[in-house]
């Protein structure tokens, strides 16, 4: 059946690329024109005996010439969360729920958040889409999450208020979770 898929084998010969082997002392300039030249974007470091000592991507030597680049890829170590002189939270969206109760001395009773980890998360699941930047998004419990910043896809800050009024059921004071529980076995 030459309409068959299983006849298209990819040839995988074809498109291997032979990489580019560097010494340790090579120049990153140097380097870097040679990547370009031959097209790759990766070179094995060789020691002295052949054996691989590192892979060195285009973008590191890039980072090397210019300085650091931050891209969808790379992660801060911690996300902001900072309290402000009129007593809200501005936080990153991607902060953990459990890095924010302990932070604001708060947690959730509410089961049905006990699925989502990060505060990006719960205010999405609040109100039930991604909001846009100035809504302000409301719990029962009198916490009040206005978007300072987002994108058509995901929530980027969020400033929590209302933490002085949270006296409602559903709300209480914090006590570890088992996510942060277990975290913390995980880091001993």
């Amino acid at each position: 059946n030459a309409g068959d898929e299983s006849d298209i084998e990819p040839d995988l010969m074809a498109m291997l690329r032979q990489p580019i082997f560097i010494a340790p002392t090579m120049r990153a300039l140097d380097l870097l024109q040679e990547m370009r030249l031959k097209r790759l974007h990766l070179a094995l470091v060789v020691d002295e005996y052949g054996g691989i000592d590192g892979l060195i991507t285009i973008e590191d030597l890039v980072e090397e010439i210019v300085g650091e680049i931050n891209d969808e890829h790379d992660d801060d170590a911690e996300p902001l969360m900072v309290t402000n002189t009129d007593g809200t939270i501005t936080v990153e969206a991607r902060v953990e729920l459990d890095q924010l109760w302990d932070f604001a001395g708060i947690r959730f009773d509410d089961e049905e958040f006990e699925e989502i980890d990060t505060v990006g998360g719960l205010v999405a699941t609040l109100a039930g889409r991604v909001p846009g930047r100035g809504e302000i998004i409301r719990h029962a419990s009198g916490l009040e999450f206005e978007i300072i910043e987002s994108h058509p896809r995901h929530i980027s800050v969020i400033k929590i208020g209302g933490l002085e009024r949270i006296t409602t059921p559903g709300m209480r004071p914090a006590t570890p979770s088992k996510k942060s529980a277990a975290r913390s076995k995980k880091s001993a």
